[in-house]
């Protein structure tokens, strides 16, 4: 962009809107004012057209921007309605997180509870293991001597036995004697 310098002042007249301009004392004709105002306004053009380019460049790119803004405003408003319908499942959630734990508190207090009577069952069970241990040891013993009991039984029964076997035996063998003799003495009567 060229301008050219010349001994002119150039003022806006306020009251008629126009330019003026004055040269050292004398008035610069309307031809030649209207010249410089077409030359710098094509230099001002030429100059500024890279401005305007990068300008509407710009001005597209905001108008893009914007698009954006307003899709992603769209999107924070969903996400928002989003946020609210999860922070009242969370409070739901953090409500039955509550509901849980109390009932996992009763839970412990429940087991603190059973762990005594537990214990103490343990202790009842090893009393009756011992009782029972001793029970076991007084029944060995009782079939050991009721063994030997049996066995002293046995043998008197046995011995019993055997002498009633011998009575009868001998019984028997009197009563067979006596048979003979009557058997005996019955064929002599008959042969007689």
């Amino acid at each position: 962009m060229r301008f050219f310098l010349f001994p002119a002042i150039v003022y806006l007249d306020y009251d008629t809107g126009r330019h003026q301009s004055r040269t050292r004392g004398d008035r610069m004709e309307p031809q030649l004012i209207e010249a410089l105002r077409e030359v710098m306004q094509s230099e001002l053009k030429k100059g500024l057209s890279p401005v305007h380019t990068k300008l509407d460049r710009l001005d597209a790119r905001v108008g893009k921007l914007d698009e954006r803004v307003s899709k992603l405003d769209a999107r924070v408003g969903k996400l928002d309605e989003r946020v609210s319908k999860l922070d009242a499942r969370v409070g739901k959630l953090d409500e039955r997180v509550s509901k849980l734990d109390a009932r996992v508190g009763k839970l412990e207090g429940i087991t603190a509870n059973l762990d005594g009577k537990v214990g103490n069952l343990e202790v009842n069970m090893e009393t009756v293991i011992r009782q029972l241990s001793a029970m076991q040891n007084q029944l060995d013993r009782i079939e050991h001597t009721q063994n030997d009991d049996v066995v002293a039984i046995l043998h008197q029964v046995n011995q019993k036995t055997a002498d009633r076997f011998e009575r009868t035996d001998n019984q028997m063998r009197v009563l067979n004697d006596r048979l003979f003799t009557v058997e005996t003495d019955i064929r002599k009567l008959q042969q007689s």
